[in-house]
């Protein structure tokens, strides 16, 4: 059986810590278990917690098969996260996951369908638009219930550092 997560902004920093967490955990940690998909949208978590490696997130990506990350960078939420953490600290919703980043991680680029979209503007629906999106879900479908590769799933082109969903 596959099971699948979908988080979205802060949620997506919870599931993070609870990876964490179930492998600080003596007997979770021996248990072998693994997530199918993890679908991280508007994530408000550090872009560099995901470089390959980091301590942050190895649990989490170490016990997924696939981590799909949905950014926008017209979020204007995540934004105000960033000015809170003075800059230092970019969100992983707002600008994608760098590109040392473990193969497992897509970045998928959804800028460009939040802005050929004008009805979805606006502060909070820049935030949270991706579920006002017959697209977005036709692509999260795609994800969780499809065998296809990151690649290949209808919707999809290389862009920058990942792959853009048009």
């Amino acid at each position: 059986m596959n099971v699948h997560v979908l988080a979205h902004s802060m949620g997506a920093f919870l599931v993070r810590e609870a990876f964490d967490y179930a492998d600080d955990d003596h007997a979770t940690a021996q248990t072998s278990w693994t997530m199918s998909q993890i679908a991280l949208v508007a994530a408000d978590i550090s872009r560099k917690s995901m470089k390959d490696g980091s301590a942050n997130s190895r649990s989490m990506i170490r016990r997924a098969t696939r981590i799909t990350n949905y950014f926008s960078k017209h979020d204007e939420v995540l934004s105000i996260s960033e000015i809170k953490r003075v800059g230092v600290s970019r969100r992983l919703g707002r600008v994608g996951a760098p590109d040392d980043r473990s193969e497992k991680v897509v970045n998928l680029d959804c800028s460009n369908l939040y802005k050929n979209s004008p009805d979805l503007h606006g502060t909070t629906e820049s935030h949270r638009w991706y579920f006002e999106s017959p697209r977005f879900y036709e692509d999260l479908t795609s994800t969780f219930v499809s065998n296809l590769d990151r690649d290949v799933i209808p919707g999809r082109e290389p862009a920058g550092n990942g792959l853009r969903l048009v």
